[in-house]
Formats: C-alpha cells, structure tokens, sequence
C-alpha cells in the first residue's frame, strides 16, 4: 500500500540520518499498515541488529523464513544478508549485498 510505502520511505530516511529508533518505529508502522510487504520486517530486524538485540532480529528474520522464495530479488538478498549477519556467516553477507548492489546500483547496497 501507498502508506507502507511511504512509511518505509520515512524509515531509510532516518536509518541513513543515523536515526535508528525513529527508522525502526516508521519500519514498524509500515509493517503493520501492510502485513504482506517483507521489505519494512526485513528492516525492521536489521534495525534491530544495530541496535544489538539479535534475539528480536533472529525471530523477525525466521518468521520470514517460510516465504522468503515468494520475495523479490531485492528483498531475497536482504533476507539473506541479514539471516548471514545473525549466523556470522560474513562470505554470505558479502555474496548477498553484493547481488542487491547489482540490481540496486547507486543505492546504500552499493555503497
């Protein structure tokens, strides 16, 4: 919807101003205003990483687990960045930003 969108607009918005609270709660409103949209649960569980709660990103990631092949490419790579964060399995972070950058080009993937 119009207003997940924007609402996850909002939160990379305030993620690249450094302002991780404020992306987690538009991140969060997105997801609910939209509960089909993986993009906002995917962010909302790197939100949670950098904010050093794991347990909640591992249990926001493997909720996603069961339908992360119905994902668009964008979001399969993000799903698989984040799950190789939370198992510290770098070379799949690596691989998985890499094909984000790919399709994202001039985006905070690429960079």
């Amino acid at each position: 919807s119009y207003d997940a969108y924007r609402d996850l607009v909002q939160g990379f918005e305030a993620f690249v101003g450094g302002d991780v609270d404020a992306a987690l709660a538009a991140f969060t409103r997105s997801a609910a205003a939209d509960t089909t949209y993986p993009m906002p649960r995917l962010a909302a569980a790197i939100m949670h990483y950098n904010r050093g709660d794991a347990a909640t990103a591992w249990r926001e990631t493997q909720a996603l687990a069961a339908s992360r092949e119905r994902f668009g490419p964008v979001e399969q790579a993000t799903y698989d960045m984040i799950a190789g964060m939370l198992r510290g399995d770098l070379p799949t972070v690596y691989r998985a930003m890499v094909r984000a950058a790919a399709i994202t080009p001039g985006s905070i993937n690429e960079y």
